[in-house]
């Protein structure tokens, strides 16, 4: 791991300095992100709308189980532009199959789904490759403190996207013309086909507009974690340190090479 070329101060956080670190790395990385999150889940959200045709109510409950695999896109154009290496549209659309498809997968939608701390366990598993009992070690190291607010991470998302639904339909409401009679409950109701489409896309939106933050805020707890046990910051100073004093070194061996 190439520590010197991490786009971020290393030093030891608490948590809650950890968790927002991560949403700066999302507002600094806002458009691939948010490229790579279109780029997969617009089209799962249609297909699972076409597949469900008849009984939308189905769709978003299969987006919410299906969330785990849409995570992995977006922490791989994370963990990639960290260390000043974002990756290109043709090295992404090359590395989502395997993304998608491998590494884990299938643990993550069956035993693994209901995990509280998902955002923070997802790179052990992604990004370490990790599996069986050396990965229930690797978390058993990292778990203490960085677990605790991992679930409260997902506790205050899935709040938060509940919120931004209701923001995002009273919204509408509030710009919907006056001569129009039309209540705010009747922006609720979900009893036909259509009124309950119009609630998916706002649950998409919703989604959307936290899921990229949800992860970026998990990554950084695991980086987090990993600078306290392995002492990153201390070793980016001794390779610092060590250049430094390598640079004079060098230049005296030049200058009496050239003497001679």
């Amino acid at each position: 791991m190439a520590l010197e070329t991490i786009n971020a101060e290393l030093r030891r956080r608490n948590v809650w300095e950890a968790t927002d670190l991560g949403m700066a790395m999302a507002r600094q990385w806002f458009s691939p992100v948010y490229a790579a999150w279109f780029a997969v889940a617009l089209p799962l959200f249609v297909l699972l709308h076409l597949a469900c045709w008849g009984h939308w109510w189905l769709a978003p409950w299969l987006m919410w189980w299906l969330k785990p695999l849409l995570d992995r896109p977006l922490l791989y154009i994370f963990s990639h532009a960290l260390f000043a290496d974002p990756p290109d549209r043709r090295q992404f659309w090359r590395a989502l199959p395997g993304l998608l498809c491998r590494r884990q997968a299938l643990a993550a939608l069956t035993w693994r789904r209901l995990d509280s701390a998902r955002s923070f366990t997802l790179p052990v598993g992604q990004l370490e490759g990790l599996t069986g009992k050396a990965r229930r070690q690797r978390l058993r190291d990292l778990s203490y403190p960085g677990r605790g607010a991992a679930v409260w991470l997902t506790v205050i998302g899935l709040h938060l996207e509940i919120a931004l639904d209701f923001a995002l339909i009273a919204l509408v409401w509030i710009l919907i013309p006056d001569f129009v009679a039309l209540e705010f409950s009747d922006l609720l109701d979900d009893s036909d086909a259509w009124g309950q489409l119009w609630l998916n896309v706002v649950g998409f939106c919703g989604l959307s507009l936290v899921e990229p933050f949800y992860v970026a805020a998990g990554f950084a707890l695991y980086l987090n974690r990993r600078a306290w046990l392995e002492a990153w910051d201390l070793e980016l100073g001794f390779r610092k340190m060590a250049t430094r004093f390598s640079k004079p070194a060098s230049h005296l061996a030049e200058q009496s090479q050239k003497s001679r």
